[in-house]
């Protein structure tokens, strides 16, 4: 690939998921369009998700692709939350206050060499 169809496709994610901000918590919470799907146990395992990333040290850490940062508010120490979609940025500043909120590209990262303790990502 060249780099301006690598460019194009990044664009192209980038725009999707600008797209789907608003309704991006339905996949985690199962409401809007996965509130028919049948999920057993689910909302017990990202209850338990959500505590294990909770329980982890409190460091310097990234999120990658931190989405609309609903693993994020759980993350402890001094967080650092990326994405390349402007929305996603914009709902996770609102819902991590706390955190430094950054729009950019995961690659390649917009950070120097050793920033970080511990870099996360889900999905």
């Amino acid at each position: 690939m060249t780099s301006d169809r690598l460019t194009d496709a990044g664009g192209a994610m980038r725009d999707y998921y600008d797209r789907r901000a608003a309704e991006y918590d339905s996949w985690w919470l199962g409401t809007g369009l996965f509130a028919d799907r049948a999920r057993p146990g689910w909302e017990a395992d990202r209850e338990a998700l959500r505590a294990v990333v909770a329980s982890l040290p409190p460091v310097r850490v990234l999120d990658v692709a931190c989405g609309t940062g609903y693993l994020t508010l759980s993350l402890a120490g001094e967080v650092t939350a990326l994405d390349q979609a402007p929305r996603m940025v914009e709902i996770t500043r609102g819902r991590v206050p706390g955190a430094r909120v950054v729009q950019g590209e995961g690659i390649p990262l917009p950070f120097e060499d050793g920033s970080f303790d511990r870099v996360f990502t889900s999905h």
